[in-house]
């Protein structure tokens, strides 16, 4: 992660990345910007985990639902089991169907990638929400006490999920290869 965010400051032009960042009155990088830069860094890595992941995360999919009935229930066609391993269903996906379609899902699980910046997002706001109530003078994190930054946690991963499971069962669906019907619900 710090390799990558030294990457991400120094690359395709660092000064302007940097420069944009700074706080003019001071020369100097804001807490806030700071936070920016980690998303940011954050997300590109959850991008190049998924590139690298995504045909594996595919197999598994596929292997968990080969002999499962899906669709309608009671016409008794359960299919027949069709790979014999991780590798086997590799080779049979990219032959059968095409290389690309080991990356299918690939779009929603980058978008995925941005339910940790939701989840620190929800988080931060909702500590700031307490120390204005609280009337606390510190952002590092002193005063708040360990329950109200359990459920300030429990809240903001809560927020995150609800707002990405969607996505999370449009991925299952192209990764499993299941179409939506024309014309009617499944």
């Amino acid at each position: 992660f710090h390799g990558l965010r030294r990457w991400v400051t120094s690359s395709i032009d660092g000064d302007w990345i940097m420069g944009s960042l700074r706080d003019e009155s001071t020369g100097e990088g804001s807490s806030m910007n700071k936070v920016v830069i980690d998303l940011v860094s954050g997300f590109l890595a959850g991008v190049v985990a998924v590139l690298v992941t995504g045909p594996l995360w595919l197999v598994n999919t596929r292997l968990k639902l080969q002999g499962v009935k899906i669709g309608k229930a009671g016409d008794g066609n359960v299919p027949a089991k069709q790979y014999e391993g991780i590798l086997h269903c590799m080779y049979k996906i990219s032959t059968d169907e095409g290389i690309l379609t080991l990356w299918k899902g690939t779009f929603t699980s980058i978008i995925l990638s941005l339910n940790p910046a939701i989840q620190l997002g929800v988080y931060e706001m909702l500590k700031r929400h307490y120390f204005l109530r609280a009337g606390v003078t510190g952002s590092d994190g002193t005063g708040i006490s360990s329950g109200a930054s359990f459920v300030n946690s429990f809240l903001a991963k809560f927020i995150a999920t609800v707002l990405t499971y969607p996505i999370q069962v449009l991925q299952t669906r192209h990764r499993a290869g299941i179409a939506k019907k024309e014309g009617g619900a499944d």
